[in-house]
C-alpha cells in the first residue's frame, strides 16, 4: 500500500524533511482518512489511476467526433527527458502538416467508460489482462473492443498490420455518486508487439 502524504514532488520535499515533521504529516493523514474528511470540498477531484514517468502529448483532434470511431492512425515521436526519469511521446495524426514520416507508426483506440467517483487510487495495470479487468469493473469489454478493431484495420479495410497499438481511456471522474463528472482523466497504454501479433496471441487473428 502506497500512501499519498504530500503534495511536492521528493525533490522539494527533501529539503526540509525531518522524522518529526514526517510522523505528524502521517499521523494526519490516518486521522483524516478514518474520518472521512482527507479530501477537502475545495480540492480538485483525485485521479482514479496512478501516474507513470512516461508521459504522451495526444492531438485535440483525437476526441473530436470524428476522430472518435475506429482505429485512428498517429506517429509517435519519443522525447527523452534530461532532467528527470521517464520519457514524453509525442503523437501527431499521420499526414498532418509534417515535412517527414518519421516516427513509430501506431493506431489509437479510444476507449471512453462510464463515470468513475474518486477515491482509492486504483492499481496501475501492468499488461491487457489487468486493464481488462479493470474495465470489466467498470462495464467496458476491452477484448471486444480490441477484436472490433483489429479486425476490422487488417481484414476489412486491410491497413497496415504491423502498427503498434495504443489503448487511450478516457474516464470521466466525479467528486460524488450522485455528482456530475468534474474531470475527465486520460490515460493512455502501449501494447507489445504488432497490431498482428497482439491479434493473433487474444485469437482474434489467424
Amino acid at each position: 500500500m502506497r500512501l499519498c502524504l504530500f503534495e511536492e514532488p521528493y525533490s522539494e520535499q527533501r529539503l526540509r524533511w525531518t522524522a518529526s515533521g514526517y510522523l505528524r504529516q502521517l499521523h494526519n493523514w490516518l486521522s483524516k482518512t478514518a474520518t472521512g474528511t482527507l479530501h477537502q470540498p475545495d480540492q480538485p477531484v483525485e485521479p482514479f489511476l496512478p501516474g507513470s514517468p512516461a508521459q504522451i502529448v495526444l492531438p485535440s483532434q483525437l476526441f473530436e467526433a470524428d476522430y472518435s470511431l475506429g482505429p485512428q492512425p498517429l506517429l509517435l515521436d519519443l522525447i527523452p527527458r534530461k532532467a528527470q526519469s521517464g520519457f514524453t511521446y509525442v503523437a501527431r495524426r499521420q499526414g498532418a502538416d509534417v515535412n517527414d514520416e518519421s516516427g513509430l507508426n501506431c493506431i489509437a483506440l479510444i476507449v471512453e467508460t462510464i463515470s468513475q467517483t474518486q477515491g482509492s487510487l486504483t492499481h496501475h495495470p501492468v499488461n491487457l489482462f489487468q486493464l481488462q479487468e479493470l474495465l470489466m469493473s467498470m462495464d467496458t469489454d476491452l477484448f471486444q473492443i480490441l477484436k472490433d478493431s483489429l479486425r476490422g484495420w487488417i481484414i476489412e479495410q486491410k491497413k497496415d498490420p504491423e502498427v503498434s497499438v495504443l489503448v487511450i481511456l478516457r474516464i470521466p471522474v466525479r467528486r460524488s455518486d450522485d455528482g456530475a463528472p468534474e474531470m475527465i482523466e486520460v490515460r493512455a497504454f502501449q501494447a507489445a508487439g504488432s497490431a498482428r501479433e497482439l491479434g493473433e496471441s487474444l485469437g482474434f487473428l489467424d
